[in-house]
């Protein structure tokens, strides 16, 4: 909010325990202006405040809204001004106090004021037209489409395509002729779809044919897409034609580059019932998924380019598929960047800003989940199809010396992370050293891992880097059960490695104002276990100062050996009593035979006892092959389990 200088900010549609955000006092005013500093003025979503009357119904009418809406502190009206146009007469009645009214509108003129409104309140038109779409911004977009693409899949290194080895080249698929901008864009003056790029890439070099393969809504299937309403999905059975047409023109190329995933009238705001966004699936839309293995099964090498605006669940694909690229909306560009990718002029380095899990069943899926929160499913697991911060390239890089120096630093302090990158393939590109941390004892749960920087690196062919991040107080802080930002003193595994889910882990120590560790002070040695003897039978009992005797034999893994065991007199070194152990042991009942005594020195078997002092343990084992009148076993150190056992042989 600070670093940023935001100016200004929308209230949600959504409530927070049962209060609406258009007139949350406590989230507009205590939360956003007191504790986040925001200076700036508040305004409404669309038909926000409209909707305190016909949604959340805590409003009677649109003068009701009014009067709640200012007084919690939205500023500004964003609709058809139908609401705040009773404040007028409100504010004339004495049912709006004036001053709220005045706080709003100096909120606003000051807003102009900062703009520079009232000194240059028209815009230069000719600079305007001068500016928009010209060569600079042009190759901008260019550029942030081309390093936007992520690698997902590369079996056999299909990509990049070599043009003198092809002849023919398939481009199908519903999205592949069409612009994708994503939402709230309108058609931009130039623009370049997939189909379009692969045909000015390819030139007369290779011939370029096209088929639709299908349509997955009765809608437009480009940007214009985002402004239709009521949206429907087509029967896959309709494009069945579309599909086979497409299946003729793959069998006649040299590879396949197909193009699905979702459009603007799929993947949007919801805003109302006639203009849906939101969806109950991540599987492709329609006919897609026919189209796909129909594709797929021709046999012809297949390359999946997605554009969409949310993961998928692409199973299918993920696993017969030899090559796939996640492209998300490219922008006006985008077809030139898909095509720059397509055949290796640029080297994709892009990386997942998201989770894809194999099912929308996985949600919530994320990386950065609690210990408590990844409990596999039954007959299926919580492993994502792609993690998050995961991308290939057409090189192949190697992470090693990660180091953190100092080891040990105040709560206060600060350390360097370095690690060393080096390109080890034979082609120039792109890595994204990624840094996450989990503090592992802390005074609440704590995420599994948390990424606290990235940096983006070129490296040409056998060239290596030092990548270095800084470790502070604000990378190691965290909000305490007072909800008040902290470091607390304990280790901090930093994790460092080119995606979520391959990376190598250094300790940084971390302690506080007086020293403290964080570490959990040794447990006291428990009652009894200072004793001089852990067991003596005396009173005829199968017990021990601390710990506990348990049968044991094979009959734990199938076989039919069994032991018994007794208190009995008779003890060695003069003792009163001694433990008696039977064993009968059956062979061949399983892998190994074995009957006998397990001793635990805990309370349990996960539990360890301090034995650190010489202890004699005294016992009398008798079975078939061994007897013992009386002996006794030293065991300095004890910190496990101790086993007597009658074995076969």
């Amino acid at each position: 909010m600070k670093e940023g200088h935001v100016g200004s900010v929308m209230a949600s549609y959504n409530e927070i325990d049962g209060i609406p955000s258009h007139i949350n006092h406590w989230l507009l005013d205590k939360v956003l202006r007191q504790e986040w500093g925001f200076p700036g003025f508040v305004t409404s979503d669309g038909n926000g405040l409209q909707m305190l009357v016909e949604t959340h119904h805590v409003a009677a009418n649109k003068a009701d809204a009014a009067r709640l809406a200012v007084s919690a502190g939205v500023d500004y009206d964003l609709s058809d001004g139908s609401v705040y146009r009773t404040l007028l007469y409100q504010v004339k009645q004495g049912i709006v106090p004036e001053n709220e009214l005045d706080r709003a509108v100096a909120r606003m003129l000051a807003a102009k004021f900062r703009l520079g409104l009232f000194e240059n309140p028209y815009v230069d038109p000719d600079n305007a037209e001068k500016t928009t779409n010209s060569a600079e911004h042009r190759a901008l977009s260019l550029k942030a489409a081309q390093k936007t693409v992520v690698l997902l899949k590369n079996d056999k290194n299909l990509l990049p395509l070599d043009l003198r080895k092809l002849k023919t080249i398939a481009v199908i698929g519903p999205n592949a002729d069409g612009l994708h901008l994503g939402g709230y864009s309108r058609g931009p003056a130039h623009g370049v779809t997939i189909l379009d790029g692969i045909k000015a890439r390819v030139g007369d070099k290779a011939t370029v044919v096209y088929a639709e393969g299908c349509r997955f809504t009765n809608k437009h299937q480009d940007w214009h897409g985002w402004f239709d309403d009521n949206v429907e999905l087509l029967d896959p059975k309709s494009q069945i034609d579309k599909i086979k047409e497409a299946v003729d023109v793959v069998k006649s190329a040299d590879v396949a580059i197909l193009v699905v995933g979702e459009n603007e009238s799929t993947n949007r705001e919801a805003w109302s019932e006639q203009h849906r966004g939101d969806r109950d699936s991540l599987d492709l839309l329609g006919a897609q998924n026919d189209l796909v293995k129909a594709v797929v099964e021709t046999g012809t090498p297949t390359i999946v380019f997605l554009i969409n605006g949310r993961p998928l669940s692409i199973n299918y694909i993920a696993e017969h598929a030899p090559a796939i690229l996640e492209g998300w909306y490219l922008g006006q560009e985008g077809g030139t960047a898909a095509a720059n990718v397509l055949f290796g002029d640029v080297n994709p380095g892009g990386k997942l800003p998201i989770t894809f899990p194999h099912s929308v069943g996985d949600l919530p899926d994320f990386y950065n989940h609690k210990p408590s929160a990844n409990r596999s499913y039954a007959f299926s697991t919580r492993q994502p199809l792609f993690p998050f911060g995961y991308g290939l390239s057409y090189t192949t890089f190697k992470f090693e010396n990660l180091r953190v120096e100092p080891s040990q630093i105040s709560a206060g302090g600060t350390a360097k992370v370095s690690v060393d990158v080096s390109n080890t393939g034979s082609r120039d590109g792109d890595e994204v050293p990624q840094l996450y941390i989990h503090q592992k004892i802390a005074s609440v749960t704590r995420p599994v891992m948390e990424l606290k920087g990235f940096q983006r690196i070129t490296l040409h062919s056998g060239e290596k880097k030092t990548v270095e991040f800084t470790v502070t107080p604000e990378t190691l802080s965290m909000l305490d059960t007072n909800m008040q930002k902290v470091v607390e003193p304990g280790i901090f595994e930093i994790i460092v490695g080119p995606s979520s889910d391959q990376t190598t882990t250094v300790n940084l120590a971390v302690t506080g104002a007086h020293g403290e560790t964080g570490l959990a002070l040794p447990a006291p040695p428990p009652l009894g276990a200072e004793s001089g003897q852990v067991s003596n039978f005396d009173d005829m009992k199968v017990a021990a100062h601390y710990g506990s005797w348990a049968t044991t034999s094979d009959s734990e893994a199938g076989g039919k050996s069994s032991s018994s065991v007794q208190a009995v007199e008779g003890g060695a070194n003069g003792s009163k009593g001694a433990l008696k152990v039977t064993g009968d042991v059956v062979p061949g009942g399983a892998p190994f035979n074995w009957a006998g005594v397990f001793f635990y020195p805990g309370s349990s078997p996960e539990d360890s006892a301090n034995l650190s002092s010489t202890k004699t343990l005294s016992f009398l084992a008798k079975g078939e092959l061994s007897a013992r009148s009386g002996s006794s076993i030293r065991f300095p150190g004890l910190r496990s389990k101790l086993t007597l056992a009658i074995c076969e042989g």
